[in-house]
């Protein structure tokens, strides 16, 4: 890390003023997150007119099941990272940082394609017992999982990286904008807007946001930990994973699942 005090006594990072990195960082990322919020409200409301009362409440358990199940397929990594790769750079082992971004990414999408193909194997019981009343719905929802876990991860990597917008700009801004303009393209249709069209449009459009965070991801890394050799450290992240996951399960347990989904 090339942190210095200056003569005047405010740290610094290279040649930019600490406090003004902050400010300007985390005042770019409030202004995403909110725009971003407003869209999401935006692109919701038209989406419950435009699938009904019914087609609304199986979208909605739909993307429930995949942001919880999510979670528990990150394993705590995300925020293991926003630990490990500042203590890794201040040590000056660019190497190990490239290693915990490599290797925890394999981790989650392991565990998320696991989760996603049992889902989708269990399809037929999952329609039967929770209120989604069809098959049809299953696929989408299962190749969802490994999206928001792989965007997780991301958004992770990029935030230990010193790039909070990057982070947020592809969920917040990119995916709303695409998937609104999904939404409102198929609606027009004669036949109207049915909840697969939605997760489609959604898988779609998660894709995209993936692809454009994953380049960023890898501008961010090459110019911040150079062209770096990433050892294995399989270890050091699951020493971290596992209290992390823990709390993550208890996050999901408390907060996350929709009445609807347990009942």
């Amino acid at each position: 890390m090339r942190q210095k005090r200056a003569r005047s006594g405010v740290l610094t990072y290279g040649s930019q003023n600490l406090v003004d990195q902050v400010i300007k960082k985390g005042a770019g990322d409030l202004a995403v997150r909110i725009f971003g919020t407003g869209l999401a409200l935006c692109v919701e409301i038209y989406l419950a007119r435009s699938l009904g009362k019914e087609g609304y409440g199986q979208y909605a358990i739909c993307t429930s099941m995949v942001v919880s199940l999510a979670v528990c397929c990150c394993l705590g990594l995300p925020r293991s990272l926003q630990k490990l790769i500042p203590a890794e750079r201040v040590k000056g082992r660019n190497g190990s940082a490239v290693g915990l971004i490599r290797h925890s990414g394999r981790l989650m999408m392991a565990a998320s394609v696991i989760v996603g193909v049992s889902v989708w194997f269990a399809g037929p019981v999952i329609a039967r017992h929770l209120p989604i009343g069809r098959t049809s719905l299953v696929l989408p929802l299962a190749l969802l999982i490994p999206l928001q876990t792989l965007n997780a991860h991301r958004q992770g990597a990029l935030r230990a990286l010193k790039e909070p917008i990057r982070a947020v700009v592809p969920e917040q801004i990119i995916r709303y904008v695409a998937f609104g303009a999904v939404v409102v393209m198929l609606a027009s249709r004669s036949v109207g807007l049915v909840p697969e069209d939605a997760l489609w449009a959604l898988v779609c459009t998660m894709c995209v946001t993936f692809t454009v965070g994953q380049i960023w991801l890898r501008a961010s890394q090459l110019k911040e930990l150079g062209g770096a050799i990433a050892p294995y450290v399989g270890q050091k992240l699951w020493g971290m994973a596992v209290p992390l996951a823990a709390t993550s399960l208890m996050v999901l347990f408390i907060a996350r699942i929709d009445p609807l989904f347990v009942g």
